[in-house]
């Protein structure tokens, strides 16, 4: 399916753009942990990571949608519906950017760009989001109707009635936004923010926990427009009253005023509060269980 080629072509241009910005000549090696991974071993760290997070965001994600849309609090028994779709969709979402940001310093070498290796890191986590990013947009479209109790083929089948299939990609360049920057914020700014509480004496649980939140909240809070703004576009599905993103962000702020733009920001930000260091730990505590088994393999 062939979403919006001029988006892909914005999200190519600014990685490039932000993988420009670093210090010249870099020296040594951008290897991570998680580089000395086998893909099969990638995979496992994966769905691991993405089952816990689609437990753990859903609920938040029904309370975000429902403050965004005006919807009446949902219950207690139905924060948890679309939780097997977020399952099912989280690992193959997440895997590009595993894959890319897990083969970074080669990716780095083979361009042999003179710029920081840092810096090109961050340009990759931007890139590495978008494949993961359109399977979010459908995935995140399907969670938002799922009420009392239909099923994602009656919503497919009831909304491809009416509306061509692109409509469920409806608000990706926004959410492509949200979630690049988040990518920068998990693969680029978490792990330098970790070494840096360590080098500060904090042991491993605090300096996962402190880099988790240092990331977590501000990159909510700052891409929270960007969220509220695909979602006034996936809920029109249409084009009545929302036609592209700049348009969506104007009406929607004229309308609403420059704080509905941040509607849902509170269950969003405590979602990744939650969830980013829980994630990190996950990723860290089981690249170093691999690795010390390769270690140990290899001594004997």
């Amino acid at each position: 399916m062939v979403i919006r080629y001029k988006t892909m072509f914005l999200s190519t241009l600014l990685a490039l753009s932000i993988g420009s910005l670093g210090a010249r000549n870099p020296e040594g090696s951008c290897r991570s942990p998680l580089e000395s991974l086998s893909t099969a071993e990638k995979i496992v760290v994966t769905g691991s990571m993405g089952t816990v997070n689609a437990i753990m965001g859903t609920p938040f994600q029904h309370m975000k949608n429902a403050l965004q849309n005006g919807y009446p609090r949902p219950e207690l028994k139905h924060l948890w519906r679309g939780t097997g779709l977020n399952i099912i969709r989280s690992t193959p979402s997440t895997l590009p950017e595993v894959l890319i940001m897990g083969n970074a310093d080669r990716i780095i070498k083979q361009f042999q760009l003179p710029i920081a290796c840092d810096t090109q890191k961050a340009g990759l986590a931007f890139a590495a989001s978008t494949p993961g990013t359109v399977l979010n947009t459908l995935a995140e479209q399907l969670v938002m109707r799922k009420k009392n109790g239909n099923t994602c083929y009656s919503i497919i089948k009831d909304t491809l009635k009416n509306h061509s299939p692109m409509v469920f990609f409806r608000g990706f360049t926004p959410k492509l936004l949200r979630d690049g920057t988040g990518s920068c914020a998990y693969w680029y700014a978490a792990p330098k923010l970790k070494e840096l509480y360590k080098e500060r004496g904090l042991g491993e649980p605090l300096a996962t926990i402190g880099a988790g939140l240092s990331v977590a909240i501000p990159s909510s809070i700052l891409t929270h427009p960007f969220d509220t703004t695909s979602t006034a576009m996936a809920n029109d599905l249409g084009k009545k009253t929302y036609r592209h993103t700049l348009q969506t962000i104007r009406d929607y702020t004229r309308l609403h005023g420059f704080a509905g733009l941040f509607r849902g920001v509170t269950p969003r930000t405590v979602s990744a509060a939650i969830r980013i260091p829980t994630l990190i730990g996950i990723q860290d505590f089981l690249t170093s269980t691999m690795n010390n088994q390769k270690n140990k393999a290899k001594s004997l």
